[in-house]
């Protein structure tokens, strides 16, 4: 219950992006690992909201952060595209560990 009051997240996490984007809560991130770099990918405005942990650029970093922060998200369309990705992220994620 304590996360669904939020209107965006922060995260380093995979598990708190995928959590958050169930609720439809918007997320902003820094990836890490592949399986992070793969589940940003899958939404079209998430590529503009994740970037390398390795950036130490600040004015790189905030003119990526500073239109996540400022921007509104629209539940409904954000909430069907979240699904359909996260769906698919998941599908072939299931498909990789049952080979």
């Amino acid at each position: 219950s304590l996360i669904t009051k939020y209107d965006k997240i922060i995260s380093f996490r995979l598990h708190s992006h995928i959590v958050a984007r169930s609720l439809n809560i918007p997320t902003f991130g820094f990836y890490w690992d592949d399986k992070v770099k793969e589940f940003a990918s899958l939404f079209g405005d998430c590529n503009k909201n994740f970037l390398d942990l390795t950036e130490t650029n600040i004015k790189m970093i905030n003119k990526k952060i500073t239109p996540f922060l400022k921007k509104n998200y629209y539940p409904e369309t954000y909430y069907t595209n979240n699904r359909k990705s996260s769906y698919e992220f998941l599908k072939n994620s299931i498909k990789g560990v049952t080979k």
